[in-house]
């Protein structure tokens, strides 16, 4: 077994192809001795038969002459005797066995003998009449030698053929035997090469199953491939070992470093947590602080019964504010502004915004309201906001500002004033819309002018009247099944649906339809929207 394991795979496979080979040969090596014995036989057989054939023709030619005493049938006879003694000397030389030449001799001295037996007859009784009485006698010596004869001839085939199919009885035997014991060694042999290979085979897989568990954590250690055949499956054990204990010795040392990293990792994931906490925290007090300036419904409900408020920022903070301010008990001032991104940048210019509204508003003289522009309140936003933050060139490092509508409302007076930067306002009277737009011009960024003059509009309110408000958050929610933004127009067909509801049902109205057109697709922006039921007094 020893000697097999240190065999090539090659040379295994060849060894069974050879002794594969050894066997057929070994079965086969008989069968050739068969055939050519057979051959023989055959030969010999016809040899013999040609002898029978020769004397049996002696025997017509001798009857022939005794009938007719012609020359022709004494010339035959001599004939067919010369050839069977030339039979009969082919014979002698192709048998080797002493008994079958014995056989042969007595045979051709019978055959001499009845040949001579045959002449003196002929010679004796030459002219006679009596001679067919003579050699027609039964009892006559040649016949009885011709008898002889053709006893020994029958006799001697028959010997050949139980010798031969004694011969042939063996020769099966031998076959089987040869045949039986050459399949066991086949067999033995190839167990034994199969089974080395079989060996070496299992042996790389389980070593190569334990390094895989080695490398999937499954195991502490790599253990090496127990094989020290010196065949190409013992190489390619060693090559494996080799490279196992590189991997091992590598892997090892990844396994450290993943686990300071690790450690690492956790220690800076638990101090991301906490600055996410603190961060959180922060947002959520910005977001307290920056609700406390956005617009009250307590405050809206003084001066309107029916209304609604929406804002609704992407994140917990937004760039998105409305601001309500009442000057006294007739008169009022709405803003709603869209600030730049949202999120906590958008809510540090909302906190600008409120900022600069509230010294704005001191400076102006609210008690001369008839006075109040709501035009100028946009011209002082964008003068402020470009030079507190720098913004009066286009090299400025910042470009912030915001789009929005401002609306100053007299119930006294029964008048509504407007302007707008980007953003329009929207009335139904009557069940009509009226749109009234605002000034195409932001404020307060690098490219805004800041010298522009806003546009202030003057409505004057004779019917009950609802007024809308809102940032460009809700028409330009991507949707839909072809990804396109809500738009202006679905808004307003919404607006014409359901104009004749209490406000609050036109909130929800809007909310679903915005909702169901957003489907599973994240909100763009921030969104603000204000309703406003205005009674003509």
């Amino acid at each position: 077994m020893k000697v097999l394991n240190n065999l090539k795979v090659k040379t295994k496979i060849l060894l069974i192809v050879l002794l594969g080979v050894f066997s057929v040969f070994l079965v086969s090596i008989p069968t050739i001795f068969e055939l050519n014995s057979s051959v023989d036989r055959i030969t010999k057989a016809e040899d013999l038969s040609r002898l029978d054939r020769r004397f049996h023709n002696m025997r017509i030619q001798e009857k022939n002459f005794m009938l007719r005493h012609d020359e022709v049938s004494l010339n035959n006879h001599e004939i067919y005797y010369d050839e069977s003694m030339k039979v009969i000397d082919e014979l002698s030389k192709k048998f080797k066995n002493p008994q079958n030449l014995e056989a042969l001799a007595n045979i051709k001295e019978s055959m001499q003998k009845y040949r001579e037996k045959f002449l003196i007859y002929i010679k004796k009784y030459e002219g006679s009449i009596v001679l067919e009485n003579k050699l027609l006698n039964e009892e006559s010596d040649m016949v009885t030698n011709a008898r002889e004869i053709d006893s020994l001839v029958t006799n001697f085939r028959r010997g050949q053929n139980s010798q031969a199919n004694t011969e042939i009885e063996y020769l099966k035997i031998f076959v089987i035997v040869v045949s039986f014991l050459a399949f066991i060694f086949l067999i033995a042999m190839g167990t034994l090469i199969g089974n080395s290979i079989i060996y070496a085979l299992e042996q790389l897989k389980s070593g190569l199953l334990n390094f895989f568990a080695f490398l999937n954590r499954k195991k502490d250690f790599a253990e090496p491939i127990i094989l020290n055949s010196k065949d190409e499956f013992g190489l390619m054990a060693k090559s494996i070992n080799k490279n196992i204990k590189s991997i091992e010795k590598l892997h090892l040392e990844l396994f450290e470093l993943n686990t300071q990293l690790e450690k690492k990792v956790n220690q800076r994931t638990k101090e991301l947590k906490e600055a996410n906490e603190q961060i959180t925290k922060s947002i959520d007090f910005a977001a307290i602080i920056q609700q406390t300036f956005n617009c009250k419904e307590e405050r809206v409900k003084d001066f309107f019964d029916d209304y609604f408020i929406l804002l609704n920022q992407r994140e917990k903070v937004g760039g998105d504010i409305i601001l309500f301010e009442k000057i006294n008990e007739d008169e009022c001032l709405l803003m709603d502004i869209d600030c730049t991104s949202h999120g906590v940048p958008g809510a540090f210019v909302t906190m600008i915004v409120i900022a600069l509204q509230r010294q704005i508003l001191k400076e102006i003289e609210l008690d001369n309201t008839e006075a109040l522009d709501t035009s100028l309140i946009l011209k002082r936003f964008n003068y402020e906001i470009k030079h507190l933050l720098e913004q009066t060139s286009k090299n400025s490092k910042s470009n912030v500002g915001f789009d929005g509508q401002i609306v100053y409302y007299n119930r006294a007076k029964n008048i509504l004033k407007f302007s707008g930067a980007r953003n329009d306002i929207v009335l139904f009277i009557d069940g009509q819309i009226k749109r009234i737009k605002g000034d195409r011009h932001s404020v307060g960024y690098k490219n805004s002018d800041e010298n522009y003059e806003f546009t202030q509009h003057t409505i004057n309110i004779e019917k009950d009247t609802i007024l809308y408000i809102y940032s460009d958050g809700f028409t330009d929610q991507i949707g839909g099944n072809k990804l396109i933004p809500f738009g202006k127009m679905r808004t307003l067909n919404i607006l014409k649906k359901c104009w004749g509801k209490k406000l609050q049902e036109q909130k929800e109205h809007l909310l679903r339809a915005l909702k169901n057109y957003r489907k599973s697709y994240e909100q763009n922006d921030d969104i603000s929207f204000v309703g406003l039921r205005i009674k003509k007094n």
